[in-house]
């Protein structure tokens, strides 16, 4: 995500829950705003950076009452972006913010995203993909892949994927005969 962003020439606002996620995000990609949420004083922290950045879209993959606590932080007219449930907690927010500050949340599931394009469109963004894994080994779009696994240990690979989700993904390998 930060690569895309900074791609398109947007600034990002990074929250993460591990410290030495902060010192990669920081020496690794040079990036100016990482928290980890764990802090004690996250929030607090958190502010002058939503009033520095004037930040209006929070892309959100966790759930619970966390996302529901920045995005009260942030700007009016802001957006929530919906992409996933992490930890598998439902969300809460604040319905006066949606009223009184015009603020609003919406899904992002990729599939239909892709099929609501126009052909050209669809078929630039897939080239867009497919040249970034091929000519730039995934800069943008590709994943650190932490481990392959056969299609009849699929089950005990979901659940250890779902410990291991902030490292990278799990591959199963389908063979046909």
């Amino acid at each position: 995500m930060i690569k895309l962003c900074r791609q398109e020439g947007l600034e990002t606002v990074n929250i993460v829950r591990k410290d030495e996620y902060v010192k990669d995000l920081r020496e690794s990609y040079g990036e100016k705003y990482v928290l980890n949420q764990e802090s004690p004083t996250f929030l607090k922290d958190l502010e002058p950076i939503l009033k520095d950045t004037q930040a209006t879209i929070l892309f959100e993959c966790l759930g619970g009452d966390l996302p529901g606590d920045i995005f009260a932080k942030m700007v009016s007219k802001s957006w929530m972006i919906v992409y996933g449930s992490l930890t598998k907690k439902r969300s809460t927010f604040d319905a006066y913010d949606f009223r009184w500050n015009d603020k609003n949340i919406t899904s992002f599931i990729l599939n239909r995203w892709i099929v609501s394009l126009e052909p050209e469109v669809r078929q630039q963004q897939f080239q867009r993909v497919a040249d970034d894994l091929q000519n730039n080994q995934g800069h943008i779009f590709g994943s650190q892949i932490v481990k392959e696994v056969p299609l009849e240990d699929w089950k005990e690979a979901m659940e250890e994927s779902e410990k291991l989700a902030s490292e990278g993904k799990f591959i199963i390998k389908c063979h046909r005969n």
